[in-house]
């Protein structure tokens, strides 16, 4: 179970490797599971959000919590995605509060999607995630490295 605050990861997204696109861009939606008559599906209770490349997201640490990451190429042609809990995303920072990690996911049907994960909060058990003692900075201070546009 989950103590004090909430915790959250930040995420920053860098760049797509081996994804056929000219002009991609991403998507990024937030997913809960919800319990309806034994079955668990997945619901987006917020808005799609589309960050520019080198940009943030963050999303709260909770248990069920998905993430689907879609890449797209311009004007709005489906190239490729990805979803992954919350977990498995942050599984990179467990035990490295305050420190960055980068990681690289499979997507569907071809390519890569690179990653910058920051932690804020430790892992406890096999759910309960709670808030270290350090601070929340502005992203750019965060996730060094300015914008990049990297498409290989």
């Amino acid at each position: 179970m989950a103590t004090g605050k909430k915790a959250f990861a930040r995420a920053k997204i860098l760049e797509t490797r081996a994804v056929p696109a000219d002009d991609p861009y991403v998507a990024v939606e937030i997913r809960e599971s919800v319990v309806e008559n034994g079955k668990t599906k997945f619901v987006q209770k917020k808005p799609t959000f589309y960050p520019d490349w080198g940009q943030c997201f963050d999303s709260h640490v909770a248990p069920g919590r998905q993430v689907r990451i879609v890449v797209y190429d311009k004007p709005e042609e489906f190239r490729a995605e990805v979803t992954k809990s919350i977990h498995d995303l942050i599984d990179a920072c467990i035990g490295k509060p305050n420190q960055l990690a980068r990681i690289t996911l499979d997507l569907k049907p071809v390519g890569k999607l690179v990653l910058q994960i920051k932690l804020f909060g430790e892992k406890e058990g096999e759910k309960g995630v709670h808030l270290s003692s350090f601070g929340v900075v502005e992203c750019r201070a965060q996730m060094r490295g300015g914008r990049r546009s990297k498409f290989r």
